[in-house]
């Protein structure tokens, strides 16, 4: 089994939800126990091989290339992908594709969490999945994208529903293959999960993965002062 070596991270977004945190500084860069979000995903990653990691920037992308540089200290290779106008969840990963010829792992940089990457990487390949997401089980799914899962293939997701079909949430961590890349129309804004997701699970090749351990969403004032206590 190949091994998965390249990350790409969402860390392109303003996060106005944050309100003036974030007018200094993008949100992947807020610190969590004196670290950048960012920081800790990427030293997550590292523990279970990702040398490659893919930064995909723009608001504020100096503060973050500032920081990190060659990211020598933390993975082989840090490579910048700069968007010159924000394109959404899907459309960094478009511009990325030159790096993304194997199986890569796809994640938003406003996330923290702690499980087994290996397990879920074995999990995809065992599946001969095209895509896999990382669910979570929360109280309370009705503000995130919610799975709907017969066994462990997911056959939908809904968007912030009112009446959720599971308690299962989209954690914001992906296993997936360069074929789903060809559902992304090249410079143009489109949503992961609202366009790319829905075709994909048309084949029949989406999987879930349920996670335990820590998981924060640190998009939000009072969930990033959560996970300054916590983490």
């Amino acid at each position: 089994m190949e091994n998965v070596d390249t990350a790409i991270i969402l860390a392109g977004g303003r996060g106005t939800r944050l309100g003036k945190l974030t007018e200094e500084m993008p949100k992947p860069m807020l610190k969590v126990k004196g670290k950048p979000i960012l920081q800790h995903m990427i030293e997550h990653f590292s523990s279970y091989g990702i040398k490659k990691v893919i930064l995909a920037i723009h608001y504020k992308k100096e503060k973050i290339i500032e920081y990190f540089g060659d990211g020598k200290n933390l993975v082989e290779e840090i490579i910048y992908s700069e968007e010159k106008e924000p394109l959404g969840t899907g459309g960094p990963l478009k511009l990325a594709e030159p790096h993304l010829k194997r199986t890569f792992v796809f994640a938003n940089g406003d996330t923290l969490f702690k499980f087994d990457l290996g397990a879920m990487i074995r999990f995809h390949k065992k599946n001969n999945a095209q895509l896999t997401i990382a669910l979570k089980e929360v109280e309370d799914p009705r503000r995130f994208g919610v799975a709907e899962i017969d066994g462990d293939k997911i056959i939908k997701f809904i968007e912030k529903p009112e009446v959720p079909p599971s308690n299962l949430i989209n954690a914001g961590v992906y296993i997936v293959e360069p074929s789903v890349l060809k559902h992304i129309q090249k410079g143009k804004a489109c949503s992961f999960e609202k366009e790319v997701i829905p075709k994909v699970i048309e084949s029949g090749k989406v999987f879930g993965y349920k996670i335990s351990g820590p998981w924060i969403d640190a998009g939000l004032p009072e969930t990033l002062k959560l996970a300054e206590e916590t983490w």
